[in-house]
């Protein structure tokens, strides 16, 4: 018996990742974790990737993760086992081939992002020709995987496309199904696979409401789709203003500013208002804007564990103790938490970040994309929550684009704060406005929450049923208080797997690997609707108290 053994336990290259033996990674994670073994024939291989390979470098990265695997070729097949598995232990299994191949291809066929790849490109030849330099600048990523892979090549995802049936805010269809039917069946009319939604951020089901909608076209009709220019030269709208007189009242806060996108708001906010001097103390799960606005500014990052208002204060201790800085260094800095945290669900507890701010004179800074609208007992969000007078937070950032159910972004705080942002923040002056339409519809969907607060009662409702069933069967919800309720799994390939068990009960929810969540912490996340139905619940928690037996 000829062996020939990869051994890449270490941190993989990206043509490696994606490009192993398997034509998943997930499914090879899936089928190690699940078997311990499996194999594939060359021709296996090749004809599956053709058809069916899926992953782009991040998504393998996520799927794969730190299930580390060793590529051995054996008789002219490759096979895979755990990096940790016993190497003779594991020959003596590997005769059962056939049966890892017939179970690999009824369980592995994945949906969603991680699945059916939309074009396979061989980057190498393609850059070749239209690089100037004569070298193939993607050589230091593209490094020989196994030959029975081919030519090497990079293989990209868009993702699924998605339609919303008759308006259904809780129900979408998936085009790439539809597509798929009309190309093997020209007489097939379907309409693709339809899906519960439990992976949007629609909290109030406001994007379909027919007020909001109504707003929207009537600006659509009368000024066209975009802006038309940045809002320091001739985009700026009167739905821009009406919406940023609105934002402020319902805020209580003296002006506020929209931004095209939270993303471009977080970002105005770091950059604007942190530099080189300023120690900016940042929660430890702070979203990725808020990251990366951070390292653009330059400024000195103090991490601070997650909610956590007393390692919080012993960091602004130690930077005031510091000889070298001392309580001037604090006089420009900032604190940075958010209302509601995307993948665990839980709340920042303000009062207290509050106090210690007051008390060595930072400034806070409030990211209120997933609590706008829907926390505190009318809806405006982290402040309200916790008690917290408007005024004590100079800077309350949020999003158009979740419960709002729109596009955008804005930050609240005082006429002068507000003024000196649109004054130094580049994506203000550097973008094109967003279009009319948008902050019309915008504008509506606040009116229209404030006027239905039964829609924000009907997600609190379905909340605590939810994360009160789930808590039940033994799930572990990650301190989740809210609508989004992050269930811990902790392994790539049971997520991968409960993940396909609920998209083939006709729930579309999202599993969460690595980089967005620590090795370990992977998870299936469930984000909630007003408009979700007590029946479309139920069947979310079917399929937990079904995959009980494969938690850990």
């Amino acid at each position: 018996m000829q062996l020939e053994s990869h051994d890449i336990t270490g941190p993989m290259p990206l043509i490696d990742r994606a490009h192993t033996p398997s034509p998943t990674a997930a499914g090879a994670a899936l089928v190690a974790a699940l078997l311990g073994r499996w194999s594939l024939t060359r021709g296996e291989i090749a004809a599956y990737c053709a058809q069916h390979f899926d992953l782009v470098s991040e998504g393998v990265d996520a799927l794969l993760g730190a299930a580390r695997l060793i590529y051995v070729e054996i008789d002219g097949e490759w096979l895979v086992r755990p990096a940790g598995t016993d190497h003779a232990t594991w020959l003596s299994e590997v005769a059962d081939r056939e049966a890892s191949r017939a179970w690999f291809r009824r369980n592995v066929a994945l949906s969603g992002p991680f699945a059916r790849a939309s074009r396979v490109v061989d980057v190498a030849r393609m850059m070749r020709g239209q690089n100037p330099f004569g070298v193939d600048i993607f050589g230091w990523m593209l490094p020989q995987r196994p030959a029975a892979l081919g030519s090497r090549t990079v293989v990209s995802i868009e993702g699924e496309a998605f339609s919303m049936p008759d308006l259904d805010a809780t129900r979408v269809v998936v085009e790439g199904e539809r597509e798929r039917e009309r190309e093997n069946d020209d007489d097939s009319d379907t309409g693709g696979a339809t899906l519960d939604l439990f992976s949007g951020n629609d909290y109030l089901g406001l994007r379909v409401h027919p007020k909001v909608r109504a707003a929207a076209m009537r600006v659509l009709r009368d000024t066209g789709v975009g802006s038309g220019g940045s809002r320091m030269l001739s985009g700026t709208s009167p739905e821009h203003r009406a919406l940023e007189r609105a934002l402020a009242r319902w805020k209580g806060t003296e002006d506020a500013v929209v931004f095209n996108s939270g993303w471009h708001a977080n970002m105005a906010v770091t950059t604007a208002f942190a530099g080189p001097e300023t120690v900016v103390f940042s929660d430890a799960l702070n979203h990725a804007s808020i990251i990366d606005g951070l390292r653009l500014s330059g400024a000195e990052v103090q991490v601070f564990a997650h909610n956590d208002a007393a390692d919080l204060a012993r960091r602004i201790q130690l930077v005031r103790d510091d000889p070298a800085r001392g309580p001037r260094a604090l006089s420009r800095g900032l604190i940075v938490v958010e209302g509601i945290y995307s993948m665990d669900g839980d709340v920042a507890p303000l009062g207290p970040i509050v106090d210690l701010a007051e008390a060595h004179g930072l400034t806070v800074h409030v990211d209120e994309a997933h609590s706008a609208l829907v926390l505190g007992a009318s809806g405006k969000g982290l402040c309200e929550h916790a008690g917290v007078a408007p005024g004590r937070v100079a800077l309350q950032m949020g999003t158009l684009s979740k419960a709002f159910g729109g596009e955008g972004g804005y930050v609240a705080g005082r006429a002068g704060v507000i003024e000196a942002l649109k004054l130094l923040a580049r994506p203000f002056w550097f973008s094109t406005a967003l279009p009319g339409a948008s902050a019309a519809g915008s504008l509506a969907a606040l009116e229209v929450a404030q006027a239905e607060p039964e829609r924000r009662a009907r997600l609190w409702r379905n909340a605590a049923y939810l994360r009160g069933a789930l808590t039940d069967l033994g799930y572990d919800l990650c301190g989740s208080t809210s609508w989004i309720i992050p269930v811990l799994i902790g392994d790539e390939a049971r997520t991968a797997l409960l993940h396909h068990r609920l998209r083939d009960a006709g729930i579309l929810a999202s599993a969460i690997f690595a980089p967005a969540v620590s090795r370990g912490q992977e998870r299936v996340r469930l984000s909630l609707s007003s408009e979700h139905t007590r029946p479309q619940l139920e069947r979310v928690v079917e399929v937990f108290e079904g995959f009980a037996e494969l938690r850990a």
